[in-house]
This record gives C-alpha cells, sequence and structure tokens, in this order.
C-alpha cells in the first residue's frame, strides 16, 4: 500500500497571495510618495478658506476633511491588508514546514511498516513445504 499525501497539497499556489502582498506594498509606498501633495492640498485649502466667504470656506473645510478621512481609512485599510496577507504567508510557510516533516515521517513509517511486513512474511513456514517435509520424514 502507498500512502502518500495527494501532490496538489505540496504545490498549493499562494503565488496570488505573495503578488497580492507585493501589490498592496507597492499601493502602500505610492501612497505614502503621495502623502506630500494631500499636505500640499491641505495647506492650499486652508489659504482659499481664509479668503473665502464664510459659505465656501465651510465647504472647503468640509471637503478637506472629508479627504483627510478617506485617505486614513484607505491608509488604514491597506495596513490591516498587508497584515493580513503577511500572516497568511507566515501560516503557509508554517504548514509548508510541518507538511515536509510529517510528509518524511510518513515516509519512513511507510518503508519500516512494509520492511516489516516482508520479514514477518518471509519467516512464516511455507505450509506446502512444511507438508512435504513432515510425510518425508514418515515415510
Amino acid at each position: 500500500m502507498n500512502y502518500k499525501l495527494n501532490e496538489t497539497l505540496i504545490d498549493i499556489d499562494i503565488s496570488s497571495d505573495l503578488q497580492g502582498l507585493l501589490l498592496q506594498q507597492a499601493s502602500a509606498k505610492e501612497i505614502d510618495d503621495r502623502k506630500p501633495q494631500l499636505d500640499k492640498i491641505t495647506r492650499r485649502a486652508e489659504e482659499l478658506s481664509k479668503s473665502a466667504d464664510q459659505y465656501d470656506s465651510e465647504r472647503i473645510k468640509k471637503q478637506v476633511s472629508s479627504m483627510s478621512t478617506l485617505w486614513s481609512n484607505v491608509c488604514r485599510l491597506l495596513s490591516s491588508s498587508m497584515q493580513s496577507l503577511a500572516e497568511i504567508v507566515r501560516h503557509f510557510e508554517q504548514f509548508s514546514r510541518l507538511h515536509e516533516t510529517l510528509s518524511h515521517w510518513l515516509v519512513t513509517i511507510e518503508s519500516s511498516v512494509s520492511r516489516e511486513l516482508e520479514e514477518s512474511f518471509l519467516s512464516i513456514p511455507d505450509d506446502q513445504g512444511d507438508t512435504v517435509f513432515q510425510v518425508g520424514m514418515f515415510v
């Protein structure tokens, strides 16, 4: 009997998770690179709100506040997603190590059991040969 694990377990494809992690890291870098633009927009909005009438000033402040909130949400979600993907990769690496250890153990056990079965079959007397020997003794 052959108790090999399904080969597809070994070939679990995490490349999509790794690509996702890499894409998110690139997105995080792009967001970091755009932070100065956000600061510039915020400063420009403050300047505009000082020179605008009260109604326009309030609208500008609300829009800047909304933009800042959205920016914070995007940053938070991206960070959370990156942490989740990194955790998935860590778990997969741990699973792979355990799978490799278990596969090696199973191969060792299978080999040992096969060897013991062969030895036990070889040590069992052949009934027909034993019978011929016994009959030959009485003739």
